[in-house]
């Protein structure tokens, strides 16, 4: 039990440091990437919580808090591509009233799942001895929790849009920095898939540890992509 707890203080102790590095930058997109970092860290120390949990409130509580800084996990995500990519499919209006409008709806998704804490209405739990999974109170789906996974599938649909739109819109030496974040994503998205079926045996979700983990490598990709190492990269492919 104790490594579940080390690894989840890992990733969150990763995304925390990265957050506090992005900030120092001082501008827009460091601050978008630096609070999508503080989501990340949250949503592994919310997961701690629920490996963590020995009574029906505390798993109901740490379970709901958990799923809302996965919504605002994705919303950053959401915000952070748009900014990353700097996509203009679309004008700038209607791209503010896309992302109102995901913010509408994570808010309301918030709030039920708040809600559920005290009046079960997308959620349940049951108590597991035998489990293979860290966790002990594994949650049972009601019908309206598919209404949150449309949600989310939703927002995670239109990022890979963005992802892929923007990498084949690109000269080909650009587009290292949009497929390694494309890369990234699939990742997440199926180890989250094969967990949540059954299919992946494992402990603990290992997406959520990918979620700290992997937030040096986003900096990176992030930031290091400057005019100037731009220049350099052409330079080097030109000799």
């Amino acid at each position: 039990m104790i490594w579940y707890y080390i690894l989840c203080g890992l990733a969150a102790l990763c995304a925390f440091v990265s957050a506090v590095v992005t900030f120092k930058r001082k501008n827009h997109m460091a601050l978008v990437t630096g609070i999508m970092f503080m989501s990340a860290c949250a949503v592994n120390l919310t997961y701690l919580l629920r490996i963590g949990a020995r009574t029906y409130f505390a798993a109901s509580l740490s379970t709901s808090a958990y799923f809302v800084c996965l919504d605002l996990l994705i919303l950053s995500m959401l915000y952070y591509m748009i900014k990353f990519t700097q996509i203009r499919i679309v004008k700038a209006r209607t791209r503010k009233a896309l992302l109102v409008s995901a913010g509408v709806m994570i808010f309301v998704d918030s709030l039920v799942l708040i809600i559920n804490v005290f009046h079960e209405l997308i959620l349940r739990y049951q108590y597991h001895t035998d489990s293979v999974y860290a966790i002990q109170y594994m949650y049972e789906m009601k019908p309206g929790f598919y209404l949150h996974l449309a949600l989310v599938y939703l927002l995670v649909a239109v990022m890979f849009f963005v992802l892929l739109y923007k990498t084949f819109s690109v000269p080909k030496i650009y587009r290292g920095r949009y497929m390694n974040t494309f890369l990234a994503l699939c990742v997440i998205g199926i180890l989250t898939i094969l967990y949540m079926t059954g299919r992946l045996q494992i402990a603990m979700d290992v997406s959520v540890l990918v979620y700290g983990l992997v937030c040096p490598l986003v900096y990176r990709n992030t930031f290091d992509y400057s005019s100037k190492g731009m220049l350099n990269t052409t330079g080097k492919m030109i000799l």
